[in-house]
């Protein structure tokens, strides 16, 4: 049904103690490095003329590091520092390949740098070989370089680091070429114009023009006093007369809409206030009316299928016999009784052989059936016969009343009418491969149930990405909502459906009911009765809370996958509540998926 929910991945506490020790020597190996001294490589006792930060711990691991890496040898502390940083907040990452990149980039580094003869300066005050060290000796002069040169070595050293520094901080190439395009946009900046460039010489010589001398100001009109404290006063008393507004700073006030009659609110909170008492169920009339059709297999063609299937059986040693004969509109269950030792998966094997000595596309066994000591065989009938939907509602398991919420699904192998109460399920999931009939099978529930339910006893939540399959019901006023299209507004729908599943708990609490039908069955009872006095002096509307009757509602999805990818943890979060308390509350789900 979807994806599932992906786990948080755990973290290790002992990769993060790690990763802080890893830190620290880093920290310990930067400032060895940085206070590198050759004179301090004889000093290994920790003398008082040591320069290094370290000790002599330091001044041998930098000296180590310039000698096999030369100049690169600066990088690697803080590689390191790096390494043990990622390990601490990202310790549920694998860090080798981390580790990995970044042998890598130093090698690359240090054979470019003994490449370079500008390094002479610093290796001559590390006192060390080559810039690159042995290392970058060895890759840039030994090795790489001597196959395929400076030029060639040079773009290797150069393409390896460059992917070395990327896969380290977690980049990808595509996404920093994209980048680095839109910022080399940004620096595209048109000519200057004649103007542009005149305008800043005119406002130097703006500048440097002489200051004017100030003028003397003119001669203002004497203010009275008297008459600017009435007129303050007088402003004040007319802003006590109107009410205040307050306004956040930002917000512009928006424009009021007027309610449209046939626009419905979203999630307006309750629908238990609603009454249709005018309205009608349709009428059987709007159905097409079933058309006579043939009889199907004619009692010999049955006969000689069974006699093939029985010949077929005892071609392979399986010892059986046809008991009886199941006719439906679309198969044929043939009930076979196998001999006393005889196998059930034997017969379940021959699936295949049986197809072919029947020339049938496919068959299915269900071996044994449930109730009876006897396996079937399904086989295809040579011509399907149609099923009409106003056949299966003038049936009488339809019409006794006794489903709360009857389900319409079609007709069985032996023909008879399958119809099934939602209420008992509760939920139901339509599952299937395209083109399998999904569609049909929702219109079909949806439309067996408006035919039994008012918009007060039945409410309905559809939710259609496709935008195609519902539409039609958009004017019914079993809606709570107008079809819903919007992917990401159906954690809307799950959450008013989880909100009104906790009202109606609330209200089953107070009245002394378990569930929706002990609830609309209730003797009703006033608040008063209820409560006691503590509710004689509240308002009418607050007296009024708990309704007389509640109706069912059913949550139909469509493409349940499609909804899933798009926002997996409200959806998926929404129908697993549902699905655990929402039975006694009347609220049923029906999601379709492939």
């Amino acid at each position: 049904m979807g994806k599932t929910k992906t786990e948080e991945p755990v973290r290790s506490g002992w990769r993060e103690i790690a990763g802080i020790l890893v830190g620290t020597l880093g920290l310990m190996l930067l400032l060895g490095v940085l206070s590198y001294n050759p004179v301090d490589i004889g000093l290994f006792n920790n003398q008082p003329g040591s320069h290094n930060w370290i000790g002599p711990f330091g001044a041998r691991t930098a000296y180590a590091a310039f000698m096999y890496f030369g100049v690169a040898g600066y990088v690697i502390p803080f590689c390191i520092l790096g390494i043990g940083v990622s390990a601490v907040f990202r310790s549920t990452r694998k860090i080798y390949p981390r580790v990995l990149w970044f042998l890598m980039g130093l090698f690359c580094l240090a054979g470019l740098l003994d490449m370079q003869q500008i390094w002479h300066g610093a290796v001559e005050r590390l006192n060390i070989g080559s810039p690159g060290g042995l290392m970058g000796e060895m890759l840039a002069q030994r090795t790489l370089g001597y196959w395929i040169g400076h030029a060639g070595s040079g773009i290797v050293f150069v393409v390896i680091f460059v992917l070395s520094v990327i896969r380290m901080l977690d980049l990808h190439v595509i996404d920093l070429v994209k980048q680095l395009w839109e910022w080399i946009k940004t620096l595209k900046v048109e000519a200057p114009t004649v103007e542009e460039i005149i305008a800043p010489s005119e406002k130097k010589k703006r500048r440097r023009a002489p200051r004017k001398p100030k003028l003397a100001p003119e001669p203002k009109e004497k203010l009275n006093i008297q008459e600017m404290l009435e007129a303050r006063h007088a402003a004040e008393a007319a802003k006590k007369s109107k009410p205040v507004v307050e306004k956040k700073g930002w917000e512009k006030p928006k424009p009021k809409k007027e309610a449209k009659p046939d626009e419905k609110p979203e999630f307006a909170g309750s629908i238990d206030g609603e009454t249709h008492a005018n309205y009608k169920l349709p009428s059987l009339d709007l159905l097409d009316p079933p058309v006579p059709q043939g009889e199907g297999m004619s009692p010999t063609e049955i006969a000689n299928t069974a006699e093939v299937l029985q010949n077929t059986l005892e071609e392979f040693g399986v010892e059986a016999k046809v008991t009886g004969v199941q006719q439906g509109p679309v198969v044929t269950c043939y009930e076979i009784e196998p001999a006393a030792g005889v196998r059930v998966e034997r017969i379940k094997a021959l699936a295949d052989n049986i197809a072919l000595k029947m020339h049938a596309e496919s068959i299915r066994i269900q071996a044994p059936i449930p109730g009876k000591g006897v396996c079937g065989v399904e086989v295809p009938n040579p011509e399907r016969a149609s099923v009409f939907f106003r056949d299966l509602v003038e049936s009488r398991k339809f019409k006794s009343g006794k489903h709360a919420l009857p389900l319409v699904l079609g007709k069985d192998v032996n023909g008879k009418s399958m119809i099934y109460d939602l209420a008992k399920m509760p939920h139901l999931l339509i599952a299937g491969a395209t083109g399998s009939g999904k569609s049909v099978c929702m219109n079909s529930i949806l439309t067996g149930l408006l035919m039994r339910h008012s918009p007060d006893d039945l409410r309905l939540i559809l939710v259609d990405p496709k935008t195609v399959e519902f539409h039609q019901y958009n004017n019914l006023p079993h809606l709570v909502v107008p079809v819903i299209t919007n992917a990401k507004k159906v954690s809307l729908g799950l959450r008013w459906a989880i909100d009104e599943m906790e009202r109606r708990y609330k209200w089953f609490n107070q009245v002394g009911v378990r569930d929706l039908p002990g609830f609309n069955a209730r003797a009703i009872q006033t608040q008063e009765e209820l409560f006691g006095d503590e509710v004689a002096d509240e308002p009418e509307k607050k007296k009024d809370q708990v309704p007389e009757k509640l109706p069912y509602i059913v949550l139909v999805i469509d493409e349940l996958a499609d909804l899933m990818a798009v926002a997996q943890q409200e959806i998926e979060a929404g129908i697993a509540r549902l699905s655990a308390k929402s039975r006694g509350a009347g609220i049923h789900r029906v999601p379709a998926t492939q």
